[in-house]
């Protein structure tokens, strides 16, 4: 385990040397929050808790998240089932960092793996299907429908809307009596 963590930490300082001389500023852990009004005169509050933001000589961010874990696919990300970074780029845009004014452009946001021991490699939520500014403005709209939907008393509340895109067993699972309903209905459980 330790020579793995050696060679992931030489790395990342390798990485790491290579982006300071492009930046102005890294600003990490921030945290955001935005209001969002809704049409019956309540309010939505997004928030979110950044790694790191890297502004750019011309005043443009880029959002960088490290992931021990699995990073999203980028068809995961197209179809809006991991918005993280976008909404994040939203936020950041609607003035929800208190480190960064109204306006600022994300001009793109990155997944950087740790705990790995080779060369440290970026995926970049941009990319060939969809542009990361189009991507942002997807999330946040369909933020915004999902919003005012729940926000009507008859919308139901699935357990499992989309089962390819879940684990075997959701955190939720058990109050939703999913292995219930499945082995009720002949279906199955994951």
């Amino acid at each position: 385990k330790w020579p793995g963590v050696l060679a992931f930490l030489n790395n990342f300082i390798v990485w790491e040397n290579e982006r300071r001389p492009r930046l102005n500023k890294i600003i990490v852990e921030q945290s955001g929050k935005l209001t969002i009004p809704l049409a019956d005169a309540s309010n939505f509050e997004l928030r979110g808790r950044a790694d790191r933001f890297e502004l750019a000589a011309d005043g443009s961010v880029v959002i960088i998240d490290y992931k021990s874990g699995t990073i999203p696919t980028n068809a995961v990300i197209n179809a809006g089932f991991s918005p993280q970074l976008t909404l994040e780029a939203a936020m950041i845009e609607r003035g929800a960092f208190a480190s960064l004014p109204v306006g600022t452009k994300v001009s793109d946001a990155q997944y950087i793996p740790i705990g790995k021991d080779d060369e440290i490699k970026s995926r970049n939520v941009s990319n060939k299907d969809k542009p990361f500014e189009q991507l942002v403005t997807e999330h946040y709209s369909g933020l915004l429908q999902l919003i005012h939907q729940f926000r009507d008393p008859i919308t139901p509340y699935l357990a499992r809307p989309f089962p390819q895109y879940e684990k075997q067993y959701g955190d939720y699972d058990y109050l939703a009596r999913v292995k219930e309903w499945a082995s009720s209905s002949g279906g199955e459980e994951g």
